[in-house]
């Protein structure tokens, strides 16, 4: 039987991380004799589907892809750290654009591009209809090339004589082949509420969408990554958190995530 199903996804993969704005493609196999039909359910990927609501949104033109995919995405992160696979999931990932209306915002066309480099898929249902549609499979593998086609603050941030690009989330040296993520893009999204900080709505979430596929993509394609910046975000602003603070304890998921990926783990690193 193939069809959608809304359902309790955690009662029937306790393991699941489930969102409202994410499901699973899930395959029913017969097993057992003949005699008796049973079925066992297996989960085969993991989908997002962005909220339309959000499109109406000022703020949701600009992280419409990072409100979608963060915080379950670095649920799944932590939940594989230990594996040996440097994927986030166990299972391939797909996010679904179902809105007939076209995307044209340069950050949410950056961010979907950005799939390229850490093996999202993209479909986009009414894709005929929409000129500004992304092939995944055409999106530029070189980091400069890719700011060069995707990045509405290219030119502003790009020093041609250095062979340089810098903005509060990344810096790259193309000559030298360096790239390091910043801390100014998350420090400026911080507010103090009740004696500590936190961050202003999904700040967190959009600087995630930002330096993830970038770190991803600048350490496959050869450059030495430098995420020291972020780690001493981590443990500057860790304890100005509010005790059990889940979008802390995420910011420091992400950390080992990309100390993982890029070869950096500090197995005594605090936790």
């Amino acid at each position: 039987m193939e069809g959608i199903e809304y359902g309790d996804i955690k009662k029937q993969f306790p393991r699941a991380k489930a969102g409202i704005t994410s499901g699973v493609i899930v395959e029913e196999v017969r097993v057992g004799d003949t005699l008796v039909e049973t079925y066992e359910r297996r989960i085969r990927a993991y989908v997002y589907l962005p909220l339309p609501s959000a499109e109406d949104r000022s703020e949701g033109r600009n992280t419409l892809i990072s409100q979608t995919l963060f915080p379950t995405l670095i649920d799944y992160m932590e939940e594989y750290l230990a594996s040996p696979c440097f994927a986030p999931t166990n299972h391939p990932i797909y996010l679904i654009n179902a809105s007939w209306r076209e995307i044209t915002a340069a950050t949410i066309l950056e961010n979907i591009a950005s799939f390229a480099f850490i093996g999202i898929f993209y479909i986009d249902v009414f894709r005929e209809q929409h000129r500004n549609y992304i092939d995944l499979s055409e999106v530029p593998r070189d980091l400069k090339l890719f700011l060069e086609q995707y990045d509405a603050q290219y030119r502003s941030c790009y020093r041609e004589s250095e062979d340089r690009f810098e903005n509060p989330y990344m810096r790259i040296d193309f000559a030298q082949r360096h790239f390091a993520v910043k801390k100014e893009g998350i420090v400026d999204r911080l507010i103090r509420q009740d004696g500590h900080y936190n961050f202003n709505g999904s700040g967190e979430k959009f600087y995630w969408m930002m330096i993830y596929p970038m770190t991803i993509a600048a350490h496959d394609q050869g450059f030495r990554v430098d995420i020291s910046e972020y780690r001493e975000f981590c443990e500057q602003y860790g304890k100005r958190f509010a005790a059990g603070s889940e979008k802390m304890r995420r910011c420091r998921v992400l950390l080992r995530y990309l100390e993982k990926y890029t070869g950096q783990r500090d197995d005594n690193a605090e936790q």
